[in-house]
């Protein structure tokens, strides 16, 4: 019993589901106990992927490569993929390891993410990128440039505001598009109520919804919108915010993150 106690343990510590990726127990390892802010590279699959911050990584890894949060079946061997909201590219690695003939129109307003999202796609054909926003309308808005996961649009006056161009993201829905991924950092609600008619033409559709308690109006309506255009939709708490909701003692800048998916 003990023995095989002891075994479990060191099997435990030693397992690495990220092998078949290409990452080492080692190299792994050396991730998990790395500072926030400490930029550098790794293999994925055989691709170089540059990033700032390994904690990230290391969740992007999981949600991607683990959890295969985008696997999806097309019926096509080329489909037409819109991502909205980039980050530095692991979302592009996995579409493209699943159909490297994929067609990808990919945005990401954030400079610094965008430099890595250039530097580790330069080696996929068929993506078009744009160091753009995605709104409801074409303009310039204030942008947090904090080069993460969390890069949003806002308001409150900091140093790393900056301006960046938006583009109506309606206006690149009029044709068929077989996935649409939108995590864009609580601008959902507005984007999407802006591209209803548009809609009609995506087949499958993911949105990370970002959210407060004050507007949780906003995800009634994103799923009564759906639920008018006939998608069959499922949801997954994207992250545990609130382990004991009866017992909150700080809120979260949002309040709900939940992962939509929804098809046809």
């Amino acid at each position: 019993m003990i023995k095989t106690s002891i075994l479990k343990k060191i099997k435990k510590i030693f397992d690495n589901p990220y092998r078949k990726m290409g990452i080492s127990w080692l190299k792994l390892k050396k991730l998990k106990h790395q500072d926030y802010n400490n930029p550098g590279s790794l293999k994925i699959h055989g691709y170089t992927i540059k990033y700032l911050h390994p904690p990230e990584v290391i969740y992007s890894l999981k949600e991607f490569f683990i959890n295969n949060i985008y696997k999806i079946n097309f019926n096509k061997e080329t489909p037409y993929i819109i991502d909205c909201g980039a980050n530095i590219g692991f979302s592009l690695l996995q579409l493209k390891l699943q159909y490297p003939n994929s067609v990808i129109l990919a945005f990401e307003p954030d400079i610094k993410n965008f430099d890595l999202l250039k530097q580790n796609t330069k080696l996929f054909e068929d993506i078009t990128l744009e160091n753009k926003a995605v709104w409801n309308k074409d303009t310039n808005l204030e942008f947090n440039m904090i080069g993460t996961q969390g890069s949003s649009s806002a308001n409150t006056k900091n140093e790393n505001l900056q301006i960046v161009e938006a583009v109506r993201l309606s206006k690149f829905l009029n044709k068929k598009v077989d996935f649409l991924k939108i995590d864009i950092e609580g601008a959902e609600y507005e984007v999407l109520m802006d591209c209803k008619k548009e809609l009609i033409n995506v087949d499958k559709l993911f949105v990370e919804y970002h959210g407060t308690f004050e507007e949780q109006y906003k995800f009634y309506d994103i799923i009564e919108l759906l639920k008018e255009l006939e998608y069959k939709v499922y949801i997954k708490e994207a992250s545990n915010l609130y382990p004991h909701p009866f017992a909150i003692s700080k809120r979260q800048i949002f309040d709900q993150q939940y992962n939509i998916f929804a098809f046809r």
